[in-house]
């Protein structure tokens, strides 16, 4: 998946249902994700992932937009 993941800058997983694991699972990917501009993670019930996620997203240096709401 990670390898996949490297060249994307766009990534809309709005209202996938995706819940804490997914959100450390996402996390995960997103550390090698340097090149993403926009993230669109509406309508999720993260909840406690959100920390996981944050971590994640420190490597987004590139990252512009992130839709949370």
């Amino acid at each position: 998946m990670v390898s996949n993941f490297v060249l994307t800058y766009s990534l809309d997983i709005s209202r996938n249902s995706i819940g804490s694991e997914g959100a450390v699972k996402l996390a995960d990917g997103l550390k090698s994700c340097t090149n993403l501009q926009t993230l669109n993670i509406r309508g999720n019930s993260i909840g406690e992932g959100t920390v996981a996620l944050a971590d994640g997203l420190k490597s987004c240096t590139n990252l512009q937009t992130l839709d949370t709401l």
